[in-house]
């Protein structure tokens, strides 16, 4: 529902814009779903609240909020317009300049998307007073506009098809492949082909939501993005707030519930549950091409590691161990990245029948039994900006490396767009100083390179090859 005073000016134009409008949540919890929406194209609005970048007790904070967006924007959309907003512009009228001198010191000129405002590089607005809005919705249509990509021209069906299938929204939040999308397209005379061509821009430009790694994905085209937001929601959520599990006592899931939000081991049950039986298979399965889940000892529970708490564990110091470091502070770490490589390893343990009953894992560390024998300490440091690996057993230094360098790769090229910046560097156990990965092949460093093989690397090849395939492979 939009007021007829919110309308883009050129309404009447020959040329009319109709945009799709997603609202991303700002709460950390849902950081590791931003990537399954973020795409190439589009305009990205970043808003923040003046006033906290002005006061020096929440400073630290905006500052963190605006550069974790800008560098996910340029990660998933690099060349796509950009526009920084500050709200609450009557409270902070007088720092319009401080404000934009702080901005300045943030960007660093290195986020060259983003579009200027005249001699300041965001937007002021004050909602409630509206001031300032009339320009940047101004701006956002000029910067759609320039968009080479919205002016492709698709035949005059396509349009028909995605009519018909968003009138389907109201009553429905998705709609099947086989039955109801084909009946509409083979009304139309599109064959089966042509309407994959349609179904793909179509989720391209955000007005459906189809992926179609797998049967079970491709057969649901969601019509309704919201529903998917909303119901993933239900279960990744921000557990530092109260749970209510009163309700699901009553429901007979407290302990399930318990369990979930505890421990991120979740069973089917409960997503059941959660999910009110609606597409469950097609939800698991989703999280699980996007390696947001894993099954957990191949039975009917999962384990959902941006569920897992923020626990002390037991450090690294207490084994002895041959370190690899996955340096990511020259770009950035992007959230989620850690959460998935503990996915695909316990993926990768269950299906190497290795032991996981009682792994310990936390938010931000784990502790697992990837080879015999062998204990890896693999932790998440967002003040380094690096992933850490651990390893007490010389024999699999090798192997280890070469798993958990296959499966960056992976993350890299399934959800972050192939534009993952990273180093990585080894620990030399004689002198306790880091080694490239060059230098360390050169010098053939013990334990890593004791073999003429260097750490095998899957690259460009992971992107067209599917999960099941590379889960195979590794």
């Amino acid at each position: 529902q939009f007021k007829k005073k919110l309308t883009f000016y050129n309404a009447k134009d020959t040329e009319q814009l109709v945009l799709s409008l997603w609202d991303f949540g700002g709460q950390e919890v849902f950081y590791a779903m931003h990537h399954i929406f973020l795409t190439e194209t589009g305009v990205y609005i970043v808003v923040f609240d003046m006033r906290e970048l002005l006061d020096i007790s929440t400073r630290e904070r905006a500052r963190k909020f605006l550069l974790f967006w800008l560098r996910s924007i340029r990660l998933h959309a690099p060349t796509a317009p950009l526009l920084l907003v500050g709200t609450f512009m009557m409270d902070a009228q007088e720092e319009i300049n401080g404000v934009d001198k702080l901005l300045r010191e943030i960007v660093k000129g290195d986020f060259s998307q983003i579009i200027l405002a005249d001699e300041h590089v965001y937007f002021p607005v004050d909602n409630k007073e509206r001031i300032g809005i009339e320009r940047l919705r101004k701006c956002i249509e000029v910067a759609v506009k320039k968009d080479k990509s919205i002016q492709k021209q698709v035949p005059v069906r396509w349009m028909e098809f995605l009519d018909r299938i968003l009138a389907r929204s109201e009553q429905k939040a998705y709609l099947t492949l086989s039955k109801g999308v084909s009946e509409i397209g083979a009304d139309l005379g599109l064959h089966k082909s042509e309407q994959e061509l349609a179904l793909s821009l179509f989720h391209e430009r955000g007005f459906i939501v189809h992926v179609t790694a797998t049967e079970i994905l491709k057969e649901v085209v969601v019509i309704k993005p919201q529903w998917l937001i909303s119901t993933l929601g239900k279960l990744i959520r921000d557990t530092s707030l109260h749970v209510d599990f009163e309700k699901y006592d009553s429901a007979g899931f407290r302990q399930d519930a318990e369990r979930a939000f505890q421990t991120g081991i979740v069973s089917k049950d409960f997503l059941e549950y959660l999910w009110e039986g609606d597409q469950t298979d097609f939800l698991i399965d989703l999280m699980k091409r996007t390696m947001l889940l894993s099954e957990w000892k191949r039975g009917t529970d999962f384990l959902i590691p941006s569920l897992l708490p923020g626990k002390k564990m037991r450090t690294e110091n207490d084994i002895e161990q041959y370190v690899c470091v996955f340096d990511f502070s020259k770009s950035f770490l992007p959230n989620g990245v850690f959460q998935r490589i503990v996915c695909l390893s316990v993926e990768y343990m269950n299906r190497s029948e290795l032991e996981i009953d009682e792994i310990p894992l936390s938010k931000h560390a784990a502790v697992l039994n990837m080879c015999t024998d062998t204990v890896v300490h693999i932790s998440e440091d967002l003040k380094a900006q690096s992933i850490r690996i651990c390893i007490d057993n010389a024999e699999f230094c090798h192997k280890v490396v070469s798993i958990i360098s296959s499966m960056i790769e992976k993350i890299n090229y399934d959800v972050m767009n192939g534009n993952m910046k990273y180093t990585t560097l080894f620990v030399n156990p004689k002198t306790s100083g880091f080694v490239s990965v060059e230098s360390a092949t050169k010098s053939k460093m013990f334990p890593f390179f004791h073999s003429k093989v260097k750490p095998k690397r899957v690259a460009e090849a992971n992107a067209s090859v599917n999960l099941e395939e590379f889960l195979g492979g590794i």
